[in-house]
């Protein structure tokens, strides 16, 4: 992945991200530990051999972890997948629900330190764990350590909301292949999807996709293969443009993996105009010339989604840049301005 985030970037930008979602519950901010960080850093690495989130069998430290495929997992990134559980938090029944267990330990107000690793495997999934002391999530002093937000939530990298059902210092529960209840339905994230790539399109100049029922029938057996395998491998058709994601720990909604495509477009150098690996994916998002869209999404039996995302005609065509990714107009879709009287969802 070009142009990755520095381990001491990682470290700055997830430190920071805390301590800004912690301010916001009126929790006081952590300090770094390299000693959590080392402990952290092995339990990633082993991870990535593993290639599949899990949490270590141990009860010392809080631990937060996280996984992604398909965009950068920057430290932001990493804490507000944890933080934005926090739209499931109860006040009136402060407990642990395995729902918030993340969102919990990253705002717990006894916790004082942190250390986080990340780690990649061969097939380009990133880990990341996040390592807390004390640790958080102890039954019966949830009052004492979740405050409700001062009401001004931090702006975040996505434009909207994820959610993770992984917890923090605790065994993660067996899922299913299929979208639970509180997922969005297979008709919501068609829908979502479809309207946030015209949202960010027309940002850009571009006219809107509409959907092709043959292309996601495509994209959605890919999806399957994905999880089946653990793999993601593009679609065997230079006929189509392909996106794809994987991620874990987190729901991929149609907004945010969308989004995660498009937050590629901070990299596109607009001048130069042509393909880059670290801006293919924002690239055939807008190709203007490209009409239809079909995606599939599909579930892995530890946590994972895969998407899949066929258009047609292809884009990322050499030579024809200029005229198909065409710079923004105003603000971006999702953004603070726009959102003021929208409910608009997104990462």
């Amino acid at each position: 992945m070009d142009a990755k985030q520095t381990m001491a970037d990682f470290k700055n930008d997830i430190l920071k991200t805390h301590n800004t979602y912690r301010k916001t519950h009126r929790s006081n901010p952590l300090k770094w530990s390299n000693k959590l960080q080392a402990n952290a850093q092995r339990w990633a690495d082993k991870l990535a051999k593993k290639g599949y989130l899990q949490h270590e069998n141990q009860s010392e430290e809080g631990e937060n972890i996280a996984c992604m495929k398909g965009a950068e997992l920057t430290g932001e990134r990493a804490a507000t997948m944890w933080y934005d559980e926090v739209k499931y938090y109860d006040y009136s029944k402060p407990t642990f629900s395995s729902k918030t267990g993340h969102f919990t330990q990253l705002v717990w107000n006894g916790s004082t330190e942190l250390g986080v690793g990340r780690a990649t495997a061969s097939n380009g999934m990133q880990f990341v764990v996040a390592r807390y002391n004390p640790p958080g999530n102890i039954l019966g002093k949830f009052p004492d350590n979740v405050f409700s937000s001062n009401g001004k939530p931090p702006p975040t990298t996505s434009s909207n909301n994820s959610n993770n059902n992984r917890t923090t210092r605790n065994k993660p529960e067996k899922r299913q292949q299929q979208p639970s209840s509180d997922k969005q339905t297979d008709k919501d994230f068609k829908n979502a999807v479809l309207r946030t790539h015209n949202q960010l399109r027309k940002h850009h100049g571009s006219g809107p996709l509409r959907w092709n029922s043959s292309l996601a029938s495509q994209a959605l057996s890919a999806a399957q293969e994905a999880a089946e395998t653990n793999t993601l491998r593009s679609v065997d058709n230079n006929k189509v443009g392909q996106n794809m994601a994987a991620i874990s720990g987190a729901e991929l909604t149609g907004e945010k993996v969308s989004n995660m495509w498009y937050d590629e477009e901070k990299k596109y150098n607009y001048r130069e105009a042509k393909f880059s690996s670290s801006t293919g994916s924002f690239t055939q998002l807008v190709w203007k010339g490209t009409t239809d869209l079909g995606v599939g999404r599909a579930f892995g039996p530890n946590g994972q989604t895969y998407v899949v995302a066929l258009y047609q005609p292809a884009g990322n065509v050499r030579g024809l840049y200029s005229e198909n990714v065409l710079q923004s107009r105003g603000t971006r879709p999702g953004s603070k301005k726009e959102d003021q009287g929208c409910g608009c969802a997104i990462m």
